[in-house]
């Protein structure tokens, strides 16, 4: 599994004819969250003319809402910005405060799709990989090789196990794992133990794999 989002929450605003517009982003894993963040900025904004909010989890689940806006003039534009960009796990909500000046329905649309374009051009775009996690058992001696085999591979690593010897839990792209599984094998002189566990969830980011 492999989808684009953002990596952080983000903020931009702009005034039209009057009305004040707030986008904000924000990465979420599910609907639930997505449906907290909405919360969040509603109770924060009581006062505001319309809180408009889109989002979408996964490229399954897409909701929207104009929270009193014309029927398809201000979720949906904020949704084709998200979707535009092909990215998924993000909820954007549009705060407006009304000027006194009516946009109309272009104007409208125009305005909530500015406001989500803004607030997402101004994050930081990722991508991210489920990639299997591999468990490795060696002794103390071995341990630092196989620590510095992972960096210079630029594997995302897991909190490793101090006992009468040491696990390490390793994420590797499929890429590498032909190379990660002999190298770890020889440098072991074959007595590694070695098992595919679950998956994990990193991020693409300036050429390294990093946990979400």
């Amino acid at each position: 599994m492999e989808f684009i989002t953002i990596e952080a929450f983000s903020e931009e605003r702009f005034t039209e004819r009057k009305s004040l517009f707030i986008g904000r982003a924000l990465p979420v894993s599910s609907e639930e969250e997505a449906r907290e963040f909405i919360d969040e900025i509603k109770e924060k904004h009581k006062d505001a003319t319309h809180n408009v909010y889109a989002f979408s989890i996964e490229n399954r689940i897409t909701r929207m809402s104009d929270d009193g806006e014309p029927s398809g003039t201000a979720g949906r534009p904020v949704l084709e910005a998200i979707l535009q960009k092909k990215l998924t796990n993000v909820c954007v909500v549009v705060t407006r405060y009304f000027g006194g000046i009516l946009l109309g329905a272009g104007g409208l649309i125009r305005a909530y799709r500015k406001a989500a374009e803004l607030c997402l051009n101004n994050a930081s775009i990722i991508i991210v990989k489920k990639i299997p996690v591999y468990r490795v058992t060696v002794c103390y001696e071995h341990w630092s090789r196989v620590l510095k085999l992972a960096a210079t591979l630029g594997l995302p690593q897991k909190e490793p196990q101090y006992l009468q010897e040491v696990t390490g839990y390793f994420g590797v792209i499929p890429e590498l794992e032909e190379k990660f599984l002999r190298e770890v094998i020889d440098l072991s002189s074959g007595q590694a133990k070695i098992q595919k566990e679950d998956e994990m969830l990193v991020k693409y980011k300036e050429g390294k794999y990093l946990p979400v």
